[in-house]
Parts: C-alpha cells; structure tokens; sequence
C-alpha cells in the first residue's frame, strides 16, 4: 500500500496539463495500441490461415490438372502394351 499511496500523492502534486496527459496515454492511447495489436495479431492468423487454404487447394488443382493432362497418354500406353502382349500369345 505504501507504493500505491506515494504514486497517488506524485500524480496528485503533478501539474493539470501533465494530469491531462496521463489520462490520454493510460485511457486512450495504451488502450488502443494494445487492442490494436490484438486485431493485428487475429488479422495476422486469419491470413495465414488463408494462405495455407489458398496453397493446399493450388497444389490439389495442380496434381489434378497433371494427372488429367497424363490420363491420355496412359491410357494410349497401356493399349500399345496391351496390343503388344496380344500379338505374343
């Protein structure tokens, strides 16, 4: 309590325009860096997130965009194959 009251009696024999000044940077100015550091934070997290469902969902279209550019080729490969083992039996 003793820390309490000498800060009290300072603020007290302060001035009013220093006065004035506590009362922005602890009501208003701290306030509001601190909660705007929490939205950023949340912002921050939200776009990550995004970025990762962006990169997941790239990857899959282009795995799916190969495995159809392949799908003709194959399927002529395994004819070529197959006509081949026919003409060995």
């Amino acid at each position: 309590m003793p820390l309490l009251r000498r800060i009290i009696a300072a603020i007290q024999s302060l001035p009013i325009g220093q006065k004035l000044v506590l009362i922005y940077v602890f009501g208003i100015f701290a306030p509001l860096v601190l909660s705007n550091g929490l939205v950023l934070r949340s912002v921050a997290q939200d776009t990550l997130r995004q970025e990762q469902l962006f990169l997941q969902a790239s990857v899959t279209n282009v795995a799916t965009n190969i495995a159809r550019e392949f799908e003709p080729i194959l399927l002529a490969t395994e004819f070529v194959y197959a006509d081949r083992l026919i003409y060995r039996l």
